[in-house]
């Protein structure tokens, strides 16, 4: 396992990428909440600023899942691709080798 994790055969980006998204998406989740009850105290003010306030919320809330999805998708992307070339290099360098 630790030989595994020293060499740099195989990239972990793609497992790595996933936590992280799991991670940004409970900060996105807790920045929501927030927002959330910001918007409910701003109807003390006035029924505008509250309703506007809960709308921009759950706008931004699924804008800002949308967008970190997208975000973390093309990252894997671009893990896969290195993989892939690196299989094209192998298969090349043996097929040369013969």
């Amino acid at each position: 396992m630790i030989g595994k994790l020293l060499s740099f055969d195989k990239l972990m980006g793609e497992g790595l990428i996933k936590l992280l998204y799991y991670i940004g998406l409970i900060f996105i989740t807790l920045g929501a909440l927030g927002s959330l009850f910001a918007a409910l105290a701003a109807f003390r003010l006035s029924f505008g600023a509250g309703f506007s306030g809960l709308l921009l919320t759950c706008f931004g809330y699924v804008v800002g899942v949308l967008v970190w999805r997208v975000t973390c998708e093309l990252w894997i992307v671009l893990f896969a691709q290195y993989n892939k070339v690196s299989k094209i290099e192998a298969a090349v360098v043996k097929k040369d080798d013969n």
